[in-house]
């Protein structure tokens, strides 16, 4: 999504590092995570439906690339905006911290920030959790920088697909 020469022209060397060690770890992680998969499913799910309907054509579905919010992101084209979704399957989660290991409001800052300047887009950042309880915390303590272009979903975790309700978007909260 991004050149080396768009990083550089963009990001220090210290949140370069930080977002190639963040790909790194998706990338290994990604194996066997079926909550993200879920997830993903149930979103191309509703796409396939637009998709039909409407009769888009312009629709593309990115995971687990260079980017700080990177588990699924969707581009329904240019003029629209970007939609990533960090996806957690934990019953503990914050916005996090500077010295946190999880950063989740950084990462939404840079992400916004890497696609307003290098490919002229706006974006949806979304942070997608399996707890209700932690849904609720996540958007009662959203710090204030973000609030214009994020949102916190709740999507329940379930062990197989054929559990999931996937005939409505029941899911936000």
């Amino acid at each position: 999504m991004y050149s080396d020469r768009q990083l550089a022209a963009n990001l220090n060397e210290e949140n370069i590092n930080y977002l190639r060690n963040k790909h790194r770890g998706g990338q290994v992680n990604q194996k066997g995570n079926s909550y993200e998969n879920f997830f993903a499913i149930y979103q191309i799910a509703l796409l396939a439906k637009e998709i039909i309907v409407q009769e888009v054509e312009d629709i593309d579905i990115f995971s687990q690339i260079v980017a700080f919010v990177d588990d699924l992101i969707i581009d329904r084209g240019v003029g629209l905006d970007l939609q990533h979704f960090q996806i957690k399957e934990s019953q503990s989660l914050s916005w996090g911290t500077d010295n946190s290991d999880v950063k989740i409001a950084f990462d939404f800052r840079m992400q916004f920030q890497l696609n307003t300047n290098t490919l002229n887009r706006s974006s949806i950042m979304s942070v997608v959790v399996s707890s209700e309880d932690v849904a609720k915390k996540l958007i009662a303590k959203m710090p204030m920088d973000i609030q214009a272009y994020s949102s916190v979903i709740f999507f329940p975790y379930r062990k197989t697909i054929n559990e999931l309700d996937l005939s409505g978007n029941k899911s936000k909260v």
